[in-house]
């Protein structure tokens, strides 16, 4: 293994540029995380986590521990649990913290989100996905800001498929934009629990491989933490996804090493970029004829 690449964002853009113009068969498919949607107020898995996790020290720490002492003997990440580290057990910690309820977890997911705009990034996003060929939306997130941004921006409705049950009826060529919600909407039990967000449905497995042999994943936002869409891009075989994939990653925020193996094995590539508002706003002033940010 040589190690991944890693691109200057001009390099980036101008290889999707390229790619836009040249390869007529070849789609962009955006990989969505919770980080896309921190621009619009939404909390980060990692904020969630953190926050059940002040609960439940609350509730079960009656000897005064502090929080960082009690998390050091907590019986949740074998002593790899710490606040930074709350994303990479978001499941466990919402099972703990919403343990023989998880109907008060998605009260406290819609609350989280309740009233929250589509922020600059998403509306670059509309623009992308209804002025180009580039309509495939792939998302571990709860909320509606893709279809709400689509709406708002560009008038014209997605196919969400937000359910597993419903994954046949995602194609490669569609006519109309499509946001696939693989973890679920909001008011459809959204998996959060480890075994959901650790495996992922056949029916999906069986759609997603069609779309990605035809469309380059682009991951913007999303942190990897989810074993299900991960270990499903990764036991594809080399030459079943369409071109070199793209991880775009935050000063700050590594790729964690599931991304690593998951490029290294499709010779994908990493960028680093300054947040989702700011790439999505790059990347449609170099695909959108016309473009114009007022």
């Amino acid at each position: 293994m040589h190690g991944v690449d890693e691109w200057t964002l001009d390099g980036v853009l101008d290889e999707l540029v390229s790619i836009d113009q040249r390869m007529r068969d070849r789609q962009f498919a955006f990989i969505l995380g919770a980080g896309a949607s921190a621009a619009s107020g939404i909390p980060t898995a990692g904020q969630l986590a953190q926050k059940w996790l002040r609960d439940i020290h609350r509730r079960e720490c009656g000897d005064q521990h502090s929080l960082d002492d009690w998390l050091a003997s907590f019986d949740i990440g074998a002593g790899a649990l710490t606040l930074d580290a709350a994303a990479d057990f978001y499941p466990q910690i919402f099972e703990r913290r919403f343990r023989g309820d998880h109907e008060a977890g998605y009260a406290a997911l819609e609350e989280a989100m309740d009233g929250k705009f589509p922020s600059l990034g998403y509306s670059f996003l509309a623009e992308i996905i209804q002025k180009t060929r580039h309509k495939v939306v792939v998302t571990t997130n709860f909320d509606n800001l893709v279809a709400d941004a689509l709406a708002m921006h560009a008038h014209q409705s997605p196919l969400v498929v937000a359910h597993e049950s419903l994954a046949g009826f995602v194609r490669p060529q569609l006519r109309r934009p499509l946001v696939a919600k693989i973890h679920r909407d909001l008011f459809l039990q959204p998996i959060n629990d480890a075994a959901g967000v650790s495996a992922m449905e056949q029916g999906w497995k069986i759609a997603l491989k069609k779309v990605f042999q035809q469309a380059t994943p682009i991951f913007v936002g999303y942190g990897g933490n989810d074993g299900s869409l991960m270990d499903m891009l990764t036991a594809l075989d080399k030459g079943e996804v369409a071109g070199r994939m793209v991880w775009c990653y935050r000063e700050g925020s590594p790729p964690p090493p599931k991304a690593h193996v998951l490029l290294d094995k499709h010779e994908g590539l990493l960028v680093k970029i300054t947040d989702f508002d700011l790439f999505m706003l790059q990347l449609a002033a170099r695909l959108v004829q016309g473009f114009d940010v007022a």
